[in-house]
């Protein structure tokens, strides 16, 4: 009986009812707008994310993951902004009928003074 189990098509049945996938969604330069007048001193690097569900493809959880990310980025540092962002997304589904998407924001944190004044 296991001899049959593992033969290659119930394999491959089996990886794709475990399917899931990766992808860099977004890059961006800042996520605040930088003027030449402001001046930034960096932080270092930071990453927030932000995990829903989904049953039976309707979604349960943040309904603005990528801004619940950013949010817990910036906070874990007191941060102003971010420059070299990136955006990065990951889904698993399990037998396509539940699964969840993760959403990770990465970048460095800044501190931003703007006409001499911090914001």
């Amino acid at each position: 009986m296991l001899k049959h189990f593992f033969c290659p098509p119930t394999l491959a049945f089996v990886c794709l009812l475990l399917a899931g996938c990766s992808s860099t969604v977004a890059i961006a330069p800042s996520t605040t707008p930088l003027t030449a007048g402001d001046v930034f001193t960096k932080i270092g690097r930071t990453s927030g994310s932000s995990t829903s569900g989904f049953i039976l493809f309707i979604p349960i959880g943040s309904s603005s993951p990528v801004r619940t990310a950013l949010k817990e980025a910036m906070e874990t540092t007191d941060a102003d902004g971010l420059v070299e962002v990136t955006v990065d997304k990951t889904v698993f589904n399990f037998l396509f009928l539940f699964g969840t998407t993760t959403t990770t924001v990465e970048g460095t944190a800044v501190k931003i003074e703007r006409e001499g004044k911090s914001l």
